[in-house]
């Protein structure tokens, strides 16, 4: 299994009349194409958290390799709100080269995104004109 730090990037979008999504985008995604899951586990700092929430999501050999949408993204969002941390695991593959990945996304920083996606929140049209 790989951990570590800076994986890549994991953004929240939210568009006029749409639902939530959240997408992983990476420089060289290493995640084998198939399924995934993804579940909340706590911080670092806070191990004694179960694990909960687990669902499949679908995982694709791409520099964006795991989107995934409402309710799921809401759940992701919920769950960093309260500290815990959604993270996204790939299955192996090692006949293609592939061995599981396990992405966290990272508490830090989050609090002040939050309140200035709230913001935003607050001043979107409730319809899309696109």
């Amino acid at each position: 299994m790989v951990t570590g730090h800076s994986f890549g990037d994991g953004v929240f979008t939210l568009k006029a009349g749409e639902g939530l999504f959240f997408y992983l985008k990476t420089g060289n995604s290493r995640m084998a194409q198939g399924v995934g899951r993804i579940s909340t586990e706590g911080p670092l700092w806070k191990p004694a958290v179960d694990v909960r929430n687990t669902v499949g999501v679908g995982v694709i050999d791409d520099i964006v390799p795991v989107t995934v949408k409402s309710p799921y993204a809401d759940m992701m969002l919920a769950n960093l709100n309260q500290g815990l941390v959604p993270t996204i695991t790939s299955q192996d593959d090692v006949a293609a080269g592939y061995i599981s990945v396990k992405v966290g996304v990272s508490l830090v920083l989050f609090q002040n995104a939050y309140a200035e996606y709230g913001c935003c929140l607050s001043h979107l049209l409730p319809v899309n004109y696109q």
